[in-house]
């Protein structure tokens, strides 16, 4: 946020299973206000506008939360609108399942994982904003790169999936019984990073400008504050199963078995 001086402040907005909803310096991590939910708290993000967007996990619903409006507990102190609520402060929108992860795209739509993967466009009229898309398995984290694609961590399946934003059954899956992605993010360069629950590592994938185009580097784990790719591979395309098409790893580098071996993967 630009200050009155034009000087940046830096916040944080942190959730609880309590349904409160705090915002906190983001220098000094003083609590600077804290108000109700609209609906519980699991995962958020923050739109162009300042509307703080909230996952619902227990509860299939989407909340948002102006924080241009809501700027100290008084003014958070207000009633809770329903699905129809786009002026309001605090809005409860009914949502078509559990929204898990959830991410908002460069189109300014919101984006949950769960049951299906869902899309929220808040430009269109009521009745036509929710897209489903349902990859055939539970997702949880989700996240929007700059080049239109979105990005889901499906742990259950041991699967990333890229799906195209503007039309989300364009997608694929890149299955690898190695991994256990839950959560997912963005790197300043683009690169995908998945966080393996079940593992101490991480699956980075490098995407190309078209959607089966991804270089995967399974397994990366940190030596000595060193990132290292300890198995590389490069994705072909390989049969499709229930619509999505999965991807047969090739092999580029191995994984070095001893430390020596690492060190002169690393000069």
């Amino acid at each position: 946020v630009v200050g009155p001086d034009g000087e940046l402040r830096e916040y944080v907005w942190a959730g609880g299973w309590n349904g409160v909803v705090w915002k906190l310096d983001g220098q000094t991590g003083e609590i600077l206000l804290q108000t109700p939910s609209p609906v519980p708290t699991y995962g958020f993000a923050l739109d162009a506008a300042g509307n703080l967007w909230i996952s619902g996990w227990s509860s299939s619903a989407l909340g948002r939360l102006d924080t241009s409006r809501c700027v100290d507990t008084a003014s958070c102190d207000v009633s809770v609108c329903g699905d129809d609520g786009d002026d309001c402060v605090k809005q409860r929108i009914n949502a078509p399942d559990r929204c898990y992860g959830i991410t908002v795209d460069f189109a300014q739509r919101v984006w949950c994982g769960g049951d299906t993967v869902k899309r929220y466009d808040p430009a269109l009229a009521l009745g036509g904003r929710w897209t489903t898309e349902n990859v055939g398995y539970f997702c949880n984290g989700i996240a929007a790169d700059a080049m239109g694609s979105i990005w889901v961590a499906c742990q259950g399946a041991d699967a990333m999936v890229r799906m195209v934003a503007d039309d989300p059954t364009m997608r694929t899956a890149i299955v690898n019984g190695s991994i256990s992605p839950r959560g997912v993010a963005i790197d300043a360069d683009g690169k995908v990073w998945g966080i393996n629950r079940e593992h101490d590592d991480a699956v980075v994938i490098t995407p190309g400008a078209g959607l089966m185009d991804n270089t995967v580097e399974y397994d990366i784990a940190t030596v000595l504050g060193i990132e290292v790719s300890r198995v590389r591979v490069v994705d072909r395309p390989a049969d499709g199963v229930d619509g999505v098409r999965l991807h047969e790893p090739r092999v580029v580098h191995e994984r070095p078995e001893t430390l020596e071996q690492r060190n002169k993967q690393l000069q």
